[in-house]
């Protein structure tokens, strides 16, 4: 796994300890927007997809007037909770140093929005790692491959030369569709067993297995 010349991130759930918040955010947003509150096994699994896709899974009978008092709930919930910022999993900034000590190429393809990508990076001062950023407004919703080949045509690198990185089902399923290699990581949102039905290329349990599989 050492061949890659472009290391693409998922970032909530695979770089980021975010889930909980996601989860939190979601709960409350969906009880003052007068909407079932989804479980937590519920909430994870719609973790990745876009924000339209979660909506039509987690409350399929919302009309529209729920649905963008939902979206502004979260926003706000969201906002609120991050005032304390999520801890990146442990060994996440050491994998990157790693990475870009070989020369590597980083990118990230989140689902999240820019203003709040550009905030974490920020926080966390990672802004420098990555060469490029798609995230949920500049490109069509996982498992699209929309934003994996824009990566690849900014960065002109081949299809065999990437490979990427996330922990649900979406970013597995976004990898297959552009024909890329994908390698999942379990401590996110993502169950073993459904990530293992989307057939990645690897699976990893921490970010010390994956630091072994590309660094060595």
């Amino acid at each position: 796994m050492h061949h890659y010349q472009l290391y693409i991130f998922d970032w909530d759930g695979t770089l980021m300890d975010s889930i909980g918040k996601i989860v939190t955010s979601l709960q409350h947003a969906a009880s003052e927007a007068d909407l079932p509150v989804p479980s937590i096994p519920a909430c994870k699994r719609i973790i990745g997809a876009g924000l339209h896709d979660a909506c039509d899974i987690l409350f399929p009978n919302a009309s529209n007037r729920q649905l963008h008092a939902l979206q502004q709930a979260y926003r706000q919930h969201f906002i609120s909770f991050n005032q304390v910022a999520s801890p990146m999993f442990k060994g996440s900034i050491e994998l990157l140093e790693a990475l870009q000590d070989k020369d590597k190429k980083l990118a990230i393809a989140t689902s999240k929005g820019r203003y709040g990508l550009e905030e974490v990076l920020s926080e966390t001062k990672l802004t420098d790692f990555f060469h490029c950023l798609r995230c949920a407004d500049d490109a069509k919703a996982k498992p699209d491959p929309d934003m994996l080949e824009q990566i690849l045509t900014t960065l002109s690198i081949e299809r065999e030369q990437a490979v990427y990185i996330g922990d649900s089902r979406y970013d597995i399923d976004m990898a297959h569709n552009a024909g890329i290699d994908s390698i999942a990581i379990t401590h996110g949102a993502g169950h073993i067993d459904e990530l293992n039905q989307r057939r990645p290329t690897r699976m990893v349990h921490s970010v010390s297995e994956l630091s072994k599989l590309v660094i060595g």
